[in-house]
This record gives structure tokens, C-alpha cells and sequence, in this order.
């Protein structure tokens, strides 16, 4: 879903060009606005995607009396590589491309409007600084009092934009040398122009890259094959702990499933001592003792699991009722240093090949599957 931000942008680019008028009919350019914006190959190591790789706003492309093609990406960092300089932590990238220069310039036309109505807040709290940095055709350069950078140029008949904050949680001041170089690097991307390709999006190990994790990272590779009735499951994402929940035993999440789902197999890691806590312990019990429950042990020389199932005779889970409670079929796994919290997820993957991982001979080619990941740069997974 757009961010408020985002989508604040998207409108009002379409109110500034209805307020030019339907005079031109000249051909849009040939670029696809996604390959005009930043890529996480422009930054530094650490950034995901927040949303993305391409929100549009479909009122747009319903508009008659223009056109316009548009791409608006959020990019957030979840960690700083160590010795590197602190940066912008959210990061909103965005282009449009309209039939003409002259649509293109209107929302040039009232900076400190223009940018309120793009990012918020309100344009009294916008400070166009001066002297207006060499971008593109013509730009505009503001800092908003929450410390956050603005830069909003045209390149012929490209609109672009960029802001970079460092989080809600956070007043201090972005460097603005380093928004314009941020902006300079989306501004390359427009004059010359490339397809944008599928690896230079990939986000699904940053949070696994990160140097400062201090616990063992288990996973099932990329790519885990199929295996007989079992389909293939790719990894579609990670996340920090952070995102995660609070709590100082939590480790990142891994989601694997099928490419255009949203997971099918989602798996936490947290330090041992979580099996300790008195919430896990009270759940484990309930599902030790729940006489739905049919429990299976699997050893092997390094690990030692317990996979839960909930029997067919009983009634699923409704995880709008019980939204802490485990999933229907769940693998707690014990590994050297880390344990392994393994849920098939029954929202998503309910229908089709990978609910089949939703079973007890599915949750141990899973147990049987994880192995260690070595961080990017020592050993290449």
C-alpha cells in the first residue's frame, strides 16, 4: 500500500498538471517511470525496500485530460555497515513522466506547496535553501524543521523527487550534501536511462547482511529444492529484529514461499533463552497438552526438533481470534546457539503447491534442510 507521503505526491502531481490544461498531445516519453527512480544499487549497503519496487496511483492513468505515467519507491535502512558515516534513514524516491516540459515545470511552480503537499507537513514548515542545486533542468532545495531534505527538479519532461529523513524517532538534521548526492545519483538514472533489473531491487538477505548480528543465521539457502510431493520454496524476504517485536532474544524473520505470494513458510530466530520466557513456555504447554495437537520428535546430530500439527478432527485456528497463538503446523527447532521458530502460514498458503509444507513430513524436510549462513563477504551462501 502507498505511504501517506507517497501518495500526497501522486495527487498532487495530477493537480498540477489538470491546472496546465489538456492543450498538448504530444507522445510521452519513452522511459518507464521505474527506471527513473533510485535503486538499492545506488545505496549504501543496509537498505530494504519499504515499499515498492513500483507504487503508482491509479487515479492517474484514469484521468483523461492528461497523461502521466509515474513511480513512487520508499527505501529504508535497516542497518550501517561499522565505520561508515551515518545516513539518511528513509529515503523516498519518485518520478513522473508527463507529456511535456511545460506539465512537467508546474509543480516547480510553488516549491514550499508543492513539497507540503508531496511529503508534509504544512509548507510553513518547508525552508527553501539557496543556492538552488545544479540539478537537472531547473530544482528546488528544502529542509523541513524536522531536520528532513527535500530536493523536487525537472528534467525535460520528467518530474523528480526525492526526500531523505532519518525516521519519526529521530530530530536530527539530514547532511544536505549527502540528499543532493542522492538526487544527483536519481537525476544519472533519468539521463541515461536503463532497464531497471529484478537483482538490483533484491532485498530479501539485507537484514540477514547485517555485521552487527550476534547470533547464528539458519536458513534454507535461497532456493530450497523440491523434493518429491513438496514444491520448491524461494526466499521472498527478511527482517531485523526490530521489525520483528520487541525483546532482546529475537533475531530476524525469514519468509519463504512461491515468487508473487506473500509467504508460505515463515520462520523467527531468537536466542535460546526465549524458550525460557514464561509466555513461550505457558504456549508450549497449551500445545504439549491441547488434545488437538499431534506432536512429533525428530533428533539429528546437531539439532533436535518438536513439530506440532493440529489433527484434522479439530478445527483450524482462527488467527483473527487467537492472533499470538502458533499456527497450525509449527516446528520449534533447537540449533548450536539459536533456536528456530517454523510456522507454515495457513492465511497465505491455505490453496496450491506449498500448502503441502503445512504437514509433518513438510516440517521436517524443513528441519532437515536448514543449514548455517555465512554473512556476504566470507563465505558467499
Amino acid at each position: 500500500m502507498i505511504g501517506r507521503r507517497a501518495r500526497r505526491l501522486l495527487i498532487l502531481l495530477a493537480a498540477c498538471a489538470l491546472a496546465i490544461g489538456a492543450g498538448a498531445s504530444t507522445a510521452l516519453a519513452a522511459s518507464a517511470p521505474g527506471d527513473l527512480t533510485l535503486r538499492l544499487t545506488d545505496l549504501d549497503p543496509g537498505f530494504s525496500l519499504f515499499f515498492g519496487p513500483c507504487e503508482t496511483e491509479p487515479a492517474l492513468a484514469e484521468t483523461t485530460r492528461f497523461e502521466n505515467r509515474n513511480c513512487v519507491i520508499e527505501f529504508t535502512r535497516f542497518w550501517t555497515a561499522p565505520g561508515a558515516q551515518p545516513g539518511p534513514v528513509q529515503i523516498y524516491s519518485a518520478a513522473a513522466v508527463f507529456a511535456n516540459a511545460r506539465r512537467a515545470a508546474a509543480a516547480l511552480a510553488y516549491p514550499r506547496y508543492t513539497a507540503s503537499e508531496a511529503f508534509g507537513p504544512d509548507r510553513e514548515d518547508y525552508e527553501v535553501v539557496a543556492p538552488a542545486p545544479a540539478i537537472g533542468d531547473e530544482a528546488v532545495l528544502l529542509r523541513v524543521d524536522d531536520g528532513s531534505v527535500a530536493v523536487i527538479w525537472r528534467s525535460g519532461a520528467v518530474l523528480a523527487a526525492l526526500l531523505a529523513d532519518n525516521g519519526f524517532r529521530s530530530r536530527a538534521r539530514v547532511d544536505l550534501q549527502a540528499a543532493l548526492a542522492l538526487a544527483a545519483k536519481q537525476q544519472a538514472r533519468i539521463a541515461a536511462p536503463t532497464p531497471l533489473q529484478p537483482s538490483e531491487n533484491d532485498d530479501s538477505q539485507v537484514a540477514l547482511d547485517d555485521p552487527g548480528l550476534d547470533l547464528p543465521v539458519y536458513w534454507l539457502d535461497r532456493v530450497l529444492p523440491r523434493h518429491g510431493q513438496l514444491p520448491p520454496l524461494r526466499l521472498l524476504g527478511s527482517l531485523p529484529s526490530a521489525f520483528v517485536g520487541s525483546g532482546d532474544d529475537l533475531g530476524p524473520a525469514l519468509t519463504y514461499g512461491r515468487p508473487g505470494a506473500q509467504a508460505g513458510v515463515v520462520f523467527f530466530l531468537a536466542r535460546p533463552p526465549l524458550l525460557r520466557r514464561p509466555a513461550m513456555r505457558r504456549e508450549l504447554r497449551h500445545m504439549r497438552r491441547n488434545p488437538c495437537s499431534i506432536i512429533r520428535h525428530l533428533t539429528l546430530s546437531d539439532r533436535r526438533a518438536t513439530i506440532f500439527q493440529r489433527s484434522p478432527r479439530c478445527p483450524k485456528l482462527d488467527v483473527r481470534k487467537t492472533p499470538d497463538a502458533l499456527a497450525d503446523t509449527t516446528a520449534v527447532v533447537v540449533l548450536p546457539g539459536v533456536v528456530a521458530l517454523i510456522y507454515a502460514d495457513d492465511c497465505v498458503s491455505c490453496h496450491g503447491p506449498v500448502s503441502r509444507y503445512e504437514s509433518i513430513a513438510g516440517m521436517r524436510r524443513i528441519v532437515r534442510a536448514l543449514r548455517l549462513r555465512e554473512l556476504r563477504g566470507a563465505t558467499t551462501p
